[in-house]
């Protein structure tokens, strides 16, 4: 049997305890802004009150339209729907409970980018942009592909829908998978209502591009938005280095052919240079073997015929007349030829030293 005291003993503890444990936190309420008229938009951050939200989508109306927004919110829960412009400025609001639906009208509204905030708790809960349009942004003309910083051409047809604020810039902007933009800049006007550019995306991937309209107002550094296209899909692809390397190959084929041009003179110049060599090399070597042959057989035929009833004189002169016959027959004889016929020519002044002396003598008898 358990005593009293331990009785009283247990319970203090289990009150002790009691007294220490808290209830587990509830998760805060969740609030979100959507619309059926969205058009999906490059990733921005929008700054409200200090907060800043990121947003990635925008309701775009045409002026006179309603701008329909739905909520999300704690069911049972009543919140209230605020409509500012650019400037921040309230332009009114609506009440919302749980999950709603809340319209504002814009028979009053400037063009220009408006947005919605959720303000609950004391406090701003989510954004969500709104457009509404002087210029409706169609006709956007981007290629399917291109490679990757290759220039292509875009274009689009803004037409103005209503009066409002001064047109600023027609522009561009791709962005990539993670909706940041790489590439921003203005389009130029072609024609009436027809603006066009050309812009180049450097790396490969798969990308969206966007053409807006925009005023002269900024929201966050940026203009406000008076007309927005839809996203058109744009697939990047590695620049193709196949023409290049074909180009290359090209050229190194006619480098190629060059070279063997080269070649080919290489070897008409060897050929050039080496016929002087091979003349000296043949003709020492057909000059002794022709020679013996030739001089001994042709000389004795021919000096007795010229030297019969000839003078010694007229033999020299049948020996050189002999020499050129040799010379208009073969060229190679003729140095042979001339080098013999020098001895018996040398002969000449010695003989008439002779006659010369002879008659001396003769005269000096007498």
């Amino acid at each position: 049997m358990v005593s009293r005291p331990t009785v009283a003993v247990c319970l203090a503890i289990v009150a002790v305890l009691a007294a220490g444990v808290t209830p587990l936190p509830v998760g805060a309420a969740t609030y979100e802004l959507s619309s059926p008229d969205a058009v999906d938009t490059p990733d921005r951050t929008v700054t409200v009150s200090g907060t800043d939200f990121e947003v990635s989508e925008t309701a775009r109306v045409s002026k006179g339209d309603p701008i329909r927004l739905d909520t999300t919110g704690p069911s049972g829960t009543s919140y209230s729907v605020e409509l500012r412009d650019s400037d921040r400025v309230y332009r009114d609001d609506a009440e919302a409970t749980g999950n709603d639906r809340v319209t504002f009208s814009t028979s009053s509204l400037a063009p220009g980018t408006y947005f919605a905030v959720v303000f609950a708790e004391g406090s701003v809960q989510t954004l969500y942009p709104i457009v509404v349009k002087k210029y409706d942004v169609s006709s956007v003309n981007v290629p399917s592909t291109a490679d990757a910083g290759a220039s292509f051409d875009v274009s689009a047809q803004v037409t103005q829908e209503t009066s409002g604020p001064a047109l600023d810039a027609v522009e561009v902007a791709i962005t990539d998978g993670s909706e940041d933009i790489v590439v921003q800049q203005e389009l130029s006007a072609d024609g009436s209502d027809e603006y066009a550019g050309t812009v180049s995306v450097p790396d490969e991937g798969d990308y969206n591009v966007y053409v807006f309209a925009r005023g002269e107002d900024e929201l966050d550094g940026e203009r406000v938005f008076l007309g927005l296209s839809d996203p058109t899909s744009l697939e990047v692809e590695a620049a193709d280095d196949t023409s290049d390397d074909g180009g290359n190959s090209g050229n190194g084929g006619d480098g190629g052919s060059d070279g063997s041009s080269s070649s080919d003179d290489s070897d008409s110049d060897s050929e050039t240079t080496e016929t002087p060599t091979a003349t000296p090399t043949d003709t020492p070597t057909a000059t002794p073997t022709d020679t013996p042959t030739d001089t001994p057989t042709e000389m004795p035929t021919d000096t007795p015929t010229e030297t019969t009833g000839t003078s010694d004189g007229d033999t020299e002169s049948g020996s050189a007349g002999g020499a050129d016959s040799t010379d208009a027959s073969t060229d190679e004889p003729t140095t042979e030829q001339s080098t013999e016929t020098s001895a018996p020519l040398g002969a000449v002044p010695l003989l008439l030293a002779l006659l010369l002396v002879g008659g001396i003598a003769l005269r000096l008898r007498r």
